[in-house]
């Protein structure tokens, strides 16, 4: 599956791939847009090994729960997958991140692995109706975070 990030009604800048992409194949794409790779973290998983191969062909990458992919909603990525691992490059957070999780946000952010940290990804519990945000709900996680 691959989404686009539409910065302009002109051009596609970004693309997130999120499926078993090659480093290769990632190559060919970062020729014409700026790459963020997603993965989908479990417990036993070693961080620095899974991206070492597409350390010089991609830009960003997205850390996801492996679960949330199985479409087992509710099941959160454990920051502990990521907060000792120093990535070299921006990455995403992402995996049934909700309200509530400011604080453990707040606590992950002190680690050395979040010193990368770009953006987080927020779950459906955010939303007033599919596809629509709840601003104030955004407001108050976003004062929480800092």
């Amino acid at each position: 599956m691959r989404y686009c990030t539409w910065l302009t009604n002109a051009a596609c800048t970004m693309v997130q791939l999120h499926g078993d992409e090659t480093p290769k194949y990632c190559e060919k794409i970062a020729d014409y847009v700026s790459v963020v790779k997603a993965f989908r973290l479990s417990e036993n998983d070693n961080i620095d090994w899974m991206i070492r191969p597409y350390m010089d062909m991609c830009d960003m990458f997205m850390f996801d729960y492996y679960g949330s992919w199985l479409w087992r909603h509710g099941e959160k990525i454990q920051l502990g997958y990521v907060e000792t691992v120093t990535v070299g490059k921006p990455f995403f957070l992402s995996g049934g991140i909700e309200p509530g999780d400011e604080a453990k946000l707040k606590e992950f952010s002190k680690e050395p692995g979040a010193k990368a940290l770009f953006a987080v990804d927020i779950n459906s519990k955010f939303e007033v109706s599919p596809g629509v945000k709840d601003m104030e709900k955004l407001r108050a996680f976003m004062r929480e975070i800092g």
